[in-house]
């Protein structure tokens, strides 16, 4: 497999060259070696946050298709910035693909980034293997987002079980919602 092969994604003639991405990374190094690997592929539309404020009016002024967030990151949760984006109350973006790089990998850390609504999670130190497969699966295959009592974000189902809309477990209807066309889909019968 080639990293330069062109990735087409939302119906229309775009190239992984492409796609626009924004980094929330207070950690200079870790921001380099990110972009670099971007810029291997072509990708040269990459703007880079140092605090969390920038980020968020950056990402408000000139939106990115991807924001990757540092996990580790010792002046803001990447979590909290998560939970903000998704919430449609208080964000414009609340579709905005996000992954979190994190590189010390806790159970807790992970189940906090995805009820927080995180698209993927990237480990740190990265390969441009693992970084390519997470942009593709937002790129190629995301999963649309689940609208319930207290989240807002990606289904953590993937493949045919995200498009299963079973029986209502929770007492609540669940509505999945297509992060592209802003169709909607409900399990409530």
């Amino acid at each position: 497999m080639t990293m330069m092969t062109p990735l087409l994604w939302r119906g229309a003639d775009k190239r992984l060259a492409d796609l626009r991405i924004s980094v929330l990374e207070n950690d200079a190094p870790v921001a380099s070696i990110l972009r670099q690997a971007l810029l291997t592929w072509g990708i040269s539309g990459i703007t880079v946050y140092d605090t969390v404020s920038s980020a968020l009016t950056g990402v408000c002024a000139a939106p990115p298709d991807i924001l990757f967030i540092n996990g580790n990151g010792s002046r803001h949760s990447a979590s909290a910035l998560t939970r903000t984006i998704r919430d449609p109350q208080r964000f414009p973006r609340p579709f905005l693909a996000i992954v979190i790089i994190l590189s010390d990998v806790t159970r807790s850390k992970v189940a906090d980034a995805r009820d927080a609504g995180a698209d993927e999670f990237l480990v740190y130190p990265f390969s441009h293997k693992s970084l390519f497969e997470r942009i593709s699966s937002i790129v190629l295959d995301r999963r649309g987002f689940v609208s319930v009592a207290g989240f807002f974000g990606p289904d953590r189902r993937r493949g045919a079980m995200a498009r299963f809309l079973g029986s209502n477990r929770r007492g609540n209807p669940t509505v999945l919602i297509d992060p592209h066309t802003g169709e909607l889909y409900t399990d409530a019968g």
